[in-house]
């Protein structure tokens, strides 16, 4: 069987309003409804979060028009990550490092506890309402159900103490009413069900993500985001699929940079903007004499 391409995914990059160069999926740039973009980053974590984890912004159908670019998107995709750390084995997924340390659980509960928490004093970035159209979904991993009963008592928590449940702004009233457990819930499962048929258990699957996000980790440590801008266009990846001798199914992938003029760089080796730079001279001046 041949590999099968499963996605592409285009990671544009650009300088967002806070000043930070950088790359972002290329349809959380240009296609939201809600005159928001998401900010640029550089590091190997947050390709792999925009490729693995994220890649279904106005791509898939639960995450179409309104329903794009909304707190329930970041619920999937945090759902999509504690597979890829807790049931694949991807350790290299947190960004955590040196002496300090926390679960991850508590990493993706809290990248949409604390959003969802200020979505409901009346200020929400990315969608006034929480939008889900996900069906329901049969339970996950008992840690993510976990993450999903934590979260949800902690943000009811905070509605009694704050009493947001009574006289609260027009904005945050709309916001809460929009608010319900299953909707959070649908979206983390659908996440880490997502993830899990993407990328099945697997050694060779491990051994793929794990380098996936050390080659780009590299590349980004390597390459300052500043000048990538000024020069590139995007870097492309595609995410294939087959099966080995033992009829397991397994993921590849294969990146390019897109520079500003068209030109394409294969991602299979170490990358050196400085030296691509100075290959660019050369080849210039080549056809400069050849004139």
């Amino acid at each position: 069987m041949s590999k099968q391409l499963i996605h592409t995914v285009k990671l544009k990059f650009f300088t967002d309003d806070n000043g930070t160069s950088g790359i972002s999926h290329e349809q959380t740039c240009e296609y939201n409804t809600n005159d928001e973009t998401f900010d640029a980053f550089w590091d190997g974590v947050g390709i792999f979060h925009d490729v693995f984890e994220h890649w279904f912004e106005y791509k898939h159908e639960y995450f179409l028009n309104d329903f794009g670019m909304n707190r329930a998107g970041e619920c999937a995709a945090m759902g999509a990550a504690l597979y890829y750390y807790q049931g694949l084995g991807v350790m290299n997924r947190t960004r955590q490092g040196g002496m300090f340390y926390r679960p991850f659980t508590d990493d993706i509960r809290m990248e949409n506890e604390y959003p969802i928490k200020e979505s409901l004093t009346g200020y929400s970035r990315f969608g006034h309402t929480f939008e889900c159209m996900i069906p329901d979904q049969d339970e996950a991993h008992i840690e993510l159900e976990c993450v999903i009963d934590d979260l949800w008592e902690s943000v009811r928590n905070y509605q009694r103490d704050n009493d947001i449940e009574e006289g609260c702004e027009d904005g945050a009233r709309v916001y809460r009413n929009s608010l319900t457990k299953a909707k959070v819930r649908n979206s983390y499962r659908w996440g880490y069900h997502m993830a899990e048929a993407l990328v099945p258990r697997s050694g060779d699957n491990n051994l793929t993500l794990t380098g996936f996000i050390d080659y780009f980790n590299q590349l980004c440590k390597d390459n300052d985001a500043k000048e990538m801008v000024e020069i590139f266009d995007s870097i492309n990846i595609n995410l294939y699929s087959d099966k080995n001798e033992w009829g397991e199914t397994c993921i590849s992938w294969e990146g390019e940079l897109i520079s500003n003029e068209g030109d394409s760089i294969k991602l299979d080796s170490p990358f050196n903007i400085d030296e691509y730079i100075e290959s660019q001279m050369a080849l210039n001046y080549e056809d400069d004499d050849s004139e």
